[in-house]
């Protein structure tokens, strides 16, 4: 049973809290109780802290992580962070006296159900970012939502469709003109009581008819279509879809017993791979629309995908895509699936991370001390540059060529660089080859560098940036250690082509308002109703990638 329902900032400062009961604790006390029982959760994403209470969810970022802790004996508390609104949602959830301990899914599903909220508040007022300034200044609409979605301390799983939340509470309206309203039809209930007109039985008949104003949506005569409000009359005509991937995947490259040979040579094979994709829509179409979607699925079979209510499934394939629907009205997510690399033989011995591919070598120069790196981007048509390109370099000792120094402190020098900047983690085998502006499409991309080591004991930070003009007088100062780059994890984004090929062929719309039957590249101002006056819809298609973390390693 859910107690309470609490959202914070950044830096774990209350914004809102939905205390539906005279029981439910303020977040202030909670915070104390949590300061005191689960100190985990206390730590927050600017402190960079992963421990082994964060759990991932299927389909959310690895920006986007889970806690939980236990803050009585039959009290647990979630915290769940958005990296969309960069928020915390917290909910205080009671458990079961009878168990001792909380099941799998039973600790999933308040995680699960933050997460909604999160998109719900973003579907609601029809943004891609909820700040704090729009939690404040919509408090009471928001507590209304809440008031929605949770009935009795359990969650609306059916017919909570975003249309009808609007009917019931609309976006000029606040929390005092709903009460001013409630007030005066109690006042016209008790005055038609003591001077009836018509009859009682005739105003409640007018009450809960369909055409009353007062009456609620849920118990007005349910629609043919419930997730589609068809009294709407949208004047935009428009349709829009983006296609959303994310792409994560571990490649990796074995070493023989000749080393130099095979850090030049052979081909990294997958280990592991997955793509995550979502279809997101806006519809601002009048009356009631038929939208059928033909795919191009790029060879994949996307198995069994969650689909919206809309979706006819009777013509769905998953081979041969096409999707057949009425759509609701506004933002809504269409379709969302999960492609396993693994499973498709065409990337077995994949060497490409989309539109990039990247190799690396060990043991050049004449004393076999250096790395490169080489980052090709694909020439294409539909992506222009590659964006947020971020390269990070993780080294190994070999043992076999070095000697274990203690207390050595380590600095990767940068011997060539043709783009970008590079950026060393203090005290640690690790750096990031960083594209601060975006990247043109069909360029090569190198940096070559070392490892240079120095001990504590002898160590001059005045002299530190010397180099190798004091190379003979501190020969024992800088002595290069046998570091080999053995994980390189690549991260960047782009739009105009998914990450897995997948793409839109055309859109068909039939429509009460436009009647229009034109593909994905007609022209708007023109079409097979150009004779008439009836404007045809406008139909766009946006794809975004991006690829969330792709390791490759050498072993």
């Amino acid at each position: 049973m859910y107690i309470s329902f609490y959202i914070t900032d950044s830096r774990n400062g209350l914004i809102f809290q939905y205390l539906p009961s005279n029981d439910a604790p303020s977040f202030k006390n909670l915070w104390t109780r949590i300061q005191s029982t689960c100190p985990q959760m206390v730590q927050t994403k600017m402190d960079n802290a992963e421990d082994e209470y964060t759990v991932e969810i299927s389909g959310m970022s690895n920006t986007e992580t889970c806690t939980n802790g236990i803050v009585g004996k039959d009290l647990e508390v979630f915290k769940y962070y958005s990296c969309s609104n960069n928020l915390y949602y917290w909910c205080l959830v009671s458990r079961s006296s009878n168990s001792t301990q909380v099941s799998h899914r039973s600790s999933m599903e308040p995680l699960i159900l933050m997460g909604e909220i999160d998109q719900i508040l973003m579907d609601y007022f029809d943004k891609d970012k909820i700040t704090v300034k729009k939690i404040v200044n919509n408090y009471d609409q928001i507590t209304l939502i809440f008031n929605c979605y949770i009935n009795g301390g359990e969650p609306m799983t059916s017919g909570m469709y975003m249309n009808r939340v609007k009917g019931i509470i609309p976006m000029k309206s606040d929390f005092s003109k709903v009460i001013n309203s409630t007030a005066h039809t109690i006042q016209s209930a008790v005055a038609r009581h003591q001077y009836p007109s018509n009859g009682q039985m005739d105003y409640a008949n007018k009450m809960f008819s369909t055409g009353g104003k007062s009456g609620s949506p849920f118990i007005q005569d349910v629609e043919a279509v419930p997730w589609r409000n068809n009294k709407i009359m949208e004047d935009k005509n428009e349709f829009y879809l983006d296609i959303q991937e994310t792409m994560s995947l571990v490649m990796e490259k074995r070493n023989n017993s000749s080393k130099r040979k095979t850090s030049r040579q052979g081909r990294f094979e997958l280990v592991s791979g997955k793509i995550t994709g979502t279809f997101d829509c806006r519809s601002y179409i009048g009356g009631t629309p038929l939208v059928s979607i033909k795919l191009n699925n790029s060879g994949y079979d996307l198995g069994l995908p969650s689909l919206h209510d809309c979706v006819e499934i009777d013509q769905f394939d998953s081979k041969e895509t096409t999707l057949a629907f009425i759509p609701p009205n506004g933002k809504f997510k269409l379709m969302g699936y999960n492609l396993n690399l693994s499973d498709n033989e065409r990337v077995k011995n994949w060497n490409q991370l989309g539109i990039v591919s990247l190799d690396y070598m060990n043991d050049l120069g004449v004393k076999e001390d250096e790395f490169e790196i080489t980052v090709n981007i694909s020439s294409s048509r539909k992506v222009a540059k590659i964006r947020n390109l971020d390269i990070e370099l993780q080294f190994a000792l070999d043992i076999d060529k070095s000697k274990k120094t203690d207390k050595s402190h380590y600095k990767i020098r940068v011997l060539r660089s043709t783009h970008g900047r590079f950026n060393q983690m203090a005290n640690q085998q690790r750096g990031n080859w960083v594209f601060d502006s975006g990247v043109a499409t069909g360029t090569t991309a190198i940096l070559r560098g070392c490892v240079e080591s120095q001990t504590s004991d002898d160590m001059d930070f005045g002299e530190d940036e010397s180099g190798p003009n004091n190379t003979n007088q501190d020969k024992d100062v800088f002595t290069v250690k046998r570091f080999k780059l053995n994980r390189v994890i690549i991260r960047y984004s782009h739009e105009g082509e998914t990450l897995s090929g997948m793409s839109v062929d055309s859109i068909q719309i039939d429509s009460e308002s436009s009647h229009t039957h034109s593909g994905l590249g007609s022209n708007p101002s023109s079409g097979s109703n150009s004779s008439t006056n009836v404007k045809a819809a406008f139909k766009g298609v946006k794809y975004l990638s991006r690829v969330e973390a792709a390791e490759m390693r050498t072993f």
